[in-house]
């Protein structure tokens, strides 16, 4: 793991191994409706391909809710090619939270709506090491990296502007022989 540099640091001054970094791979919005939600993005060309109850409450600690929370997860997709050429960003998530109190369902890390709060999924390959350069920032981290099933590590903490985020590491994979 390379160290992080501090804040004031000269970036030409890093090391030549690359640092940890994060990658978009999906924005999630939670929805009041997901069917009509679903319908909606595939008349903008995307194709539902995936859709899972959400269960595990790790998983439903990422979304802001309590483990006794039921939410519907929906992963929609297009190919990313428009006539002009291909453009990155074409994932999105849609969750629907199952609560008799959705309209005034709050997010229990920030008080804030759930309904409609985007969450911004990415990848990294070391979450322990963007967990402590946001925590040296001064980030509000709402939760710090935690294993998951599968053997993920996820982390959530908010952008400086209230956006949540979720930074997630892969399983590492041997090296090929």
């Amino acid at each position: 793991m390379v160290a992080a540099l501090p804040v004031d640091a000269d970036p030409s001054a890093a090391p030549d191994a690359p640092e940890a970094k994060a990658v978009a791979r999906r924005t999630t919005f939670i929805v009041s409706d997901l069917d009509r939600s679903i319908r909606f993005y595939e008349a903008l060309g995307f194709a539902n391909d995936r859709r899972v109850e959400v269960t595990d409450p790790g998983s439903l600690k990422v979304f802001g809710l309590p483990p006794d929370a039921r939410l519907t997860f929906a992963r929609m997709n297009n190919d990313n090619t428009l006539s002009t050429g291909r453009i990155d960003g074409g994932t999105i998530g849609l969750a629907q939270v199952h609560s008799p109190r959705l309209p005034a369902l709050r997010d229990v890390a920030g008080n804030a709506p759930l309904r409609g709060m985007p969450i911004l999924v990415m990848t990294t390959d070391d979450v322990a090491a963007i967990h402590a350069r946001l925590r040296e920032l001064g980030a509000e981290i709402i939760e710090p990296p935690m294993s998951m099933p599968g053997g993920l590590r996820t982390m959530v903490v908010r952008d400086p502007d209230g956006t949540r985020m979720e930074i997630t590491e892969l399983p590492r994979r041997p090296p090929p022989p």
